[in-house]
């Protein structure tokens, strides 16, 4: 492997392993700070508005080494946070946070497009593994903080130096920006929707997993930290499975049957008693969020074919939208409502979800398929993206 493939693959396993750092190591900061529900969902906003800044930049060569350089301040502000009094916590999480949703949201640009030019024969392929590396890095982070428990300070640690030495040793090539057509607000006004909602659903489901299980389920902080990798290996479970699948349940019906699924899950997981039965609903939730986002932007890019590269932007800032106001709005109501309560209301994110694509499936079909000009392979599409 060249050196530029082996650069955006590293980058991808670290932007996945920066991001998840701070939600992974929840049970062990607050118990070395002993920070409010309020100023813990802080950070989420933060993330949120890091990822935002970092889409807008869109795809250049620049911003991958400013992602990476994000990423590596973010494990920075995590080391720190080990030697601050705990009236700066807050503030320094806050910090941190943002550069990882920072460097995610830089690196998300390059990352989606190096592919089709470093391996032009296989692009969609070579996107899929990427996103799958990704994957698990996601996974890696919260078993690493299980594993290393009160040497948890080697984990932020390990990414600080692989960042540097990335910089340091990273050759990517040049990225020419589409030059795309104007988006009409009004047809993408759908798909802002349900990202939106499904996002919120997914931070609800991933960044306050561990604190619930430990603070309200009495699991063991070393094993509740487990929940985000189980979630984050049903999703790539479930993706591999729907994957297989989609051919015979179909694009359109296996996208409104998950929304019912997150609700689901939503639902029964107020019922969770232990670690087991915690940790497999968290891997529902995996499984039920997995092919969603996936099939969106497939369904997304062909319905707004030519302009790509501006439709996946404006998705990405709106799933970091989604993601940081959903997990925000769960810490500020507990003050006023159990976690149960919240999981039950918080169904109602993906009943809206499915009540939108059921009602407006036109809107989400391209130009050609609407006209009848076009009746796609069933499933060929989603088993590409899913693959």
């Amino acid at each position: 492997m060249d050196r530029a493939k082996f650069s955006v693959f590293a980058a991808s396993f670290l932007a996945g392993l920066g991001v998840v750092a701070y939600p992974a190591s929840g049970t062990v900061l607050r118990a070395v700070h002993p920070l409010s529900d309020l100023a813990w969902g802080g950070l989420f906003l933060a993330h949120m508005v890091g990822v935002g800044i970092g889409s807008a930049w869109g795809a250049r060569r620049e911003s991958f080494t400013m992602g990476i350089a994000a990423i590596a301040a973010s494990a920075a502000s995590a080391l720190a946070l080990w030697l601050v009094p705990s009236a700066w916590a807050a503030s320094l999480l806050w910090i941190g946070a943002g550069s990882a949703g920072l460097g995610f949201g830089l690196l998300a640009g390059p990352l989606n497009s190096l592919p089709a030019l470093l391996f032009p024969k296989r692009p969609e392929g070579a996107l899929i593994m990427l996103h799958t590396i990704q994957g698990l890095g996601f996974a890696a982070g919260p078993m690493a903080v299980a594993v290393l428990g009160e040497l948890w300070l080697v984990l932020p640690g390990v990414v600080l130096m692989s960042s540097v030495g990335l910089i340091a040793v990273a050759r990517v090539p040049s990225i020419v920006p589409p030059k795309n057509r104007p988006i009409q607000t009004k047809a993408i006004a759908p798909f802002v929707a349900v990202v939106l909602l499904y996002a919120a659903v997914e931070g609800t489901f991933v960044n306050w997993a561990p604190i619930y299980l430990n603070e309200d389920r009495g699991v063991a902080s070393g094993t509740a930290v487990f929940a985000i990798s189980f979630f984050w290996g049903g999703m790539l479970l479930g993706r591999g499975v729907l994957a297989a699948l989609v051919g015979r349940l179909g694009p359109q019906r296996t996208w409104l049957a998950l929304p019912i699924m997150m609700a689901l899950v939503l639902l029964l997981l107020p019922f969770a008693s232990g670690p087991v039965s915690g940790l497999v609903l968290f891997a529902a939730a995996g499984v039920s969020c997995s092919a969603f986002l996936p099939l969106t932007l497939a369904f997304a890019t062909k319905r707004f074919a030519g302009r790509e590269s501006a439709v996946a932007s404006v998705l990405v800032a709106t799933l970091a939208v989604g993601v940081g106001t959903g997990s925000f709005l769960l810490g500020a109501l507990r003050e006023l409502a159990s976690f149960e309560l919240l999981y039950r209301l918080s169904a109602l994110y993906a009943l809206v979800v499915w009540a939108i694509l059921a009602r407006q499936r036109s809107v989400f079909a391209s130009p050609a398929e609407r006209h009848g000009r076009v009746v796609p392979p069933r499933g060929r599409m989603a088993q590409e993206v899913l693959r």
